[in-house]
């Protein structure tokens, strides 16, 4: 229920987020349209660090919980 009414709301930002990942080579956009892996962020030395040492130290911080946990935890609601 309400499904379609998020999903048009979160067209624009999935846009965004797609053309970030294929300008950041993340993502690679193929002759047929589909989309493979490109550049991924583990493979280059000294990409991001400390949003990688961030992103790591807070999937140790969820490892216990499950997956509906973790949304109330960082506050979402519903999906």
């Amino acid at each position: 229920m309400g499904l379609s009414a998020r999903v048009e709301r979160w067209k624009s930002v999935t846009g965004i987020a797609i053309q970030n990942s294929v300008s950041c080579n993340h993502l690679e956009v193929k002759e047929d349209l589909s989309i493979a892996a490109g550049l991924v962020a583990n493979e280059v030395e000294g990409l991001m660090p400390k949003e990688m040492k961030a992103a790591k130290n807070l999937a140790k911080l969820m490892s216990p919980y499950s997956v509906p946990a973790v949304y109330r935890i960082l506050g979402v609601g519903r999906l």
